[in-house]
């Protein structure tokens, strides 16, 4: 397809004319003209057919050759050649659209006038003004979304696009040189009153370029100070929906999942707090309500006791520390006293494989099967690394600790923190690793006496539990868990 080609079809889709072939030939054609040989150059050659170079044409006797927009000829002969790119001559035509469409009357109007929405960055409700500036010939309408005063100061234009109606629902599609926005909107079936619809948003983020989704509310006038600040119960910090699933070279996808849980809470700690400072009066003697907003503060609370080390913790997975890694890789035999006995009532010693990869990523296995996974953190304590483990069956963590210091042996100390069998009591052993697999012998001889090197929780819980009571520790205005 020639330049002149893609420019034709342009100009085609663009005014509409699918079905008005006949006045799209008339606008290329002399005064008095035979439709079906014309018909063949404009329609057949020029807009679907083959073509290797431009048409010998006479422009300036063709109706196109007149238009004009303020007395400005919009179409000049040489805006289809060489010297106007593809780009200008669409602009060129984009423009034409906006002026010479046909101009609704107010019958024909669209009643909506803004559109309301939440900043999340500035915890502020705005709204984009919405101007009808023409109609198409399908019925769909020409539109511009003016943003509100804070986004043209930052330089960020007006946004053109089409608004449709299509029963109960409106659709809205525009664009400005940052982005393409989409909203959806219904109509409240069932209420009184449309002079608020709700619908949603698809659009990019200003602060990151991620694509997001909003909740928006179109109101048929402008809201009062009163009426915007109600409007928060609706459009709040929750009602966002951000795609943010862009991973780092060396980023875990724990801590991705993380840290949008966190900025889910706090989003939604955010919300309950102002919505609480709202709503003062109107439930100061709801029991249910501050039952509610008891709760959840006391969770909230109990999570960011966790988050900050947690996310510390998982930050650091990701940094590993080469030199240390270098020397764990690969297998390790892993021997303990465990907390399982044998007929003679003996305590029976732990032969377990670690597997550790270069990822940081380990497995625990006993036998031939792979009974604990989890990963080896290097760079949380540099001089104390330590892997913690899940066990596949329970859900149970192991921890296991080692010296810096000594990982440059084949065979070093490495004590592990693990449940008792079959028992949700702790155990704390002191193993060490070994590159070699071990006789019982040696290893009986380098673990020692078993009483001095292994600790075995008991039924301290309970004494816990009685003291608790009799102390009645915890405060009767506050909720305990």
């Amino acid at each position: 397809m020639t330049l002149f080609q893609e420019k034709i079809n342009y100009l085609f889709k663009e005014l509409d004319m699918k079905g008005r072939e006949k006045e799209f030939v008339a606008w290329f054609s002399k005064k008095k003209h035979n439709y079906g040989a014309r018909k063949k150059v404009v329609i057949n050659t020029w807009l679907y057919g083959k073509m290797k170079k431009n048409p010998y044409w006479t422009f300036d006797e063709y109706p196109i050759s007149q238009e004009k927009i303020d007395g400005v000829l919009v179409f000049e002969e040489y805006c289809f050649g060489e010297k106007e790119s593809l780009k200008l001559f669409k602009e060129r035509v984009d423009s034409y659209v906006l002026n010479k469409v046909h101009i609704p009357s107010k019958q024909e109007g669209f009643e909506y006038k803004y559109i309301y929405y939440f900043n999340l960055g500035v915890k502020k409700i705005f709204f984009l003004e919405l101007n009808i500036v023409g109609k198409k010939s399908n019925g769909d309408y020409i539109i511009e979304l003016i943003p509100s005063s804070f986004y043209t100061n930052k330089g960020i234009d007006k946004y053109i696009g089409t608004l449709i109606k299509n029963g109960n629902h409106y659709y809205i599609s525009a664009k400005n040189r940052f982005e393409i926005v989409t909203f959806y909107f219904l109509t409240n079936r069932g209420f009184e009153s449309n002079n608020i619809v709700y619908g949603l948003s698809l659009e990019l983020s200003y602060a990151n370029l991620l694509p997001t989704a909003k909740k928006r509310v179109m109101t048929t006038q402008k809201l009062t100070t009163e009426e915007k600040e109600k409007l928060y119960l609706s459009l709040n910090e929750t009602e966002y929906l951000v795609s943010n699933e862009i991973f780092d070279n060396n980023e875990r996808e724990k801590k991705k999942y993380f840290d949008n849980f966190y900025k889910k809470i706090e989003n939604l700690n955010s919300f309950v707090k102002h919505s609480e400072r709202m709503l003062r009066e109107e439930i100061k003697d709801d029991a249910s309500l501050n039952i509610f907003y008891d709760t959840f503060d006391f969770f909230y609370n109990k999570i960011q006791k966790i988050s900050h080390p947690l996310d510390r913790f998982l930050l650091h997975q990701k940094e590993q520390d080469d030199d240390i890694l270098n020397e764990l890789e690969g297998t390790w035999y892993h021997y303990y006293y465990g907390s399982r006995r044998d007929n003679e009532n003996r305590l029976m010693i732990w032969k377990s494989k670690l597997n550790i990869e270069r990822s940081g990523e380990v497995k625990y296995i006993d036998g031939d099967r792979v009974v604990l996974k989890g990963v080896i953190n290097t760079t949380f304590n540099k001089r104390h690394p330590f892997i913690y483990l899940t066990a596949i069956d329970s859900k149970s963590l192991a921890l296991i600790t080692f010296d810096e210091n000594d990982i440059y042996r084949k065979i070093f100390k490495a004590p592990i923190l693990d449940k008792q069998l079959s028992s949700s009591l702790n155990m704390a052993s002191f193993g060490f690793f070994s590159k070699e697999k071990l006789d019982e012998v040696v290893v009986k001889k380098i673990l020692g006496e078993e009483n001095k090197i292994l600790l075995e929780e008991d039924d301290i819980q309970s004494r816990i539990n009685d003291y608790f009571n009799d102390k009645n520790f915890g405060r009767k205005d506050k909720l305990v868990f």
